[in-house]
C-alpha cells in the first residue's frame, strides 16, 4: 500500500483501541506492571502510523508548502520514534518517558505546521482541511494536559482520542490525494 490513507487509519485505530483497552483494563495501561505482551503490541501498532505519515510526507499533493512537508517529516520522525520509545519500556519506564515527554510533543508541533499550511493555503476543500491542525492542537489541548494532571485513565484516553485523530486524518487523506501509480 502506497496510499498514506490506510496505514493512518489502521494505526490510529488501533491506538484508540488500546487506549480503551488500557482505561478498562489497569494492567494493560501504559506503565510497568503492563505484560511484554502488551509493550510489543503498543509498540507495533506505532508502525502503520509512521508508515503513514511517511507516506503522506513523500506526497507532493499532501501540503502546498515547503513548511508543511517539513510539518510532515517532523511528524513522521517523531511518530517513527514512539516505536523504540514504547520497547525501552520493557527495561526503563523512566527512560521511555523521558523519550515520549520529548517526542510527543515534536509530533504536535509537526502537525501545527502542517495543519497550518494546509488552512492557509485552503489545500483541502471541506473540513478534512482542519484535520491536521485539530490532531496538531489536540497534543497541547487535551493529550499533555491529560497525561500531566487527570490521572492514569485520563491519560490512556486521550491517547486514545489522538489516534481517532490520525484515523480521521487518514480519512481526510484519503478524500484529497490520489492513488499513488
Amino acid at each position: 500500500m502506497k496510499h498514506p490513507a490506510p496505514w493512518l487509519i489502521i494505526g490510529g485505530l488501533l491506538q484508540a483501541a488500546a487506549g480503551v483497552c488500557g482505561a478498562l483494563v489497569p494492567p494493560l495501561g501504559f506503565d510497568t506492571r503492563s505484560p511484554v505482551w502488551w509493550t510489543v503490541f503498543l509498540a507495533l501498532m506505532h508502525v502503520p502510523q509512521a508508515a503513514g505519515f511517511f507516506l503522506l510526507a513523500r506526497s507532493p499533493q499532501a501540503v502546498p508548502s515547503a513548511a508543511g512537508r517539513m510539518g510532515l517529516w517532523t511528524t513522521a520522525m517523531a511518530v517513527a520514534a514512539f516505536v523504540p520509545a514504547e520497547l525501552t519500556a520493557l527495561v526503563s519506564a523512566d527512560a521511555a518517558g523521558t523519550v515520549f515527554a520529548i517526542v510527543t510533543p515534536v509530533a504536535g508541533l509537526g502537525l501545527l505546521v502542517a495543519g497550518a499550511a494546509t488552512v492557509r493555503r485552503g489545500h483541502r476543500p471541506g473540513a478534512g482541511r482542519f484535520v491536521p491542525l485539530i490532531a496538531g492542537l489536540y497534543v497541547f489541548v487535551v493529550l499533555i494536559p491529560s497525561l500531566a494532571a487527570f490521572g492514569p485513565v485520563a491519560a490512556v484516553l486521550a491517547i486514545a482520542g489522538w489516534g481517532v485523530c490520525f484515523a480521521l486524518l487518514g480519512a481526510a487523506v484519503h478524500e484529497r490525494l490520489p492513488e499513488p501509480r
